[in-house]
């Protein structure tokens, strides 16, 4: 099975980072489980990136954009040879479906 790595960049890193100190400010230990669980279904994208649906954002680029849900949140990447590149994390809200 074809692996692939993960590039997150820190700006992305301080998205997530954010949000968990926003949710900590009423529930710490959920704010950590969350945020834990946000980092082990990023790395499922290291096997089998091409499961998740092309995001509708993808009409404006020249390249192909993928998302992967999590809960109430979204994950923005496009797969690059054997690395997938996040490009943003957003909540759901942020997302009409046409």
């Amino acid at each position: 099975m074809k692996s692939y790595d993960i590039d997150l960049p820190q700006s992305v890193k301080n998205i997530i980072r954010e949000q968990a100190l926003f949710i900590a400010l009423d529930k710490p230990q959920a704010a950590l489980d969350w945020y834990d669980d946000i980092f082990e279904k990023l790395e499922t994208l290291s096997t089998f990136p091409e499961r998740c649906p092309k995001a509708p954002e993808s009409q404006y680029f020249e390249f192909e954009v993928r998302h992967l849900i999590i809960g109430a949140y979204r994950v923005l990447f496009r797969i690059i040879d054997h690395t997938v590149l996040i490009l943003d994390f957003k909540g759901k809200r942020e997302y009409k479906p046409e």
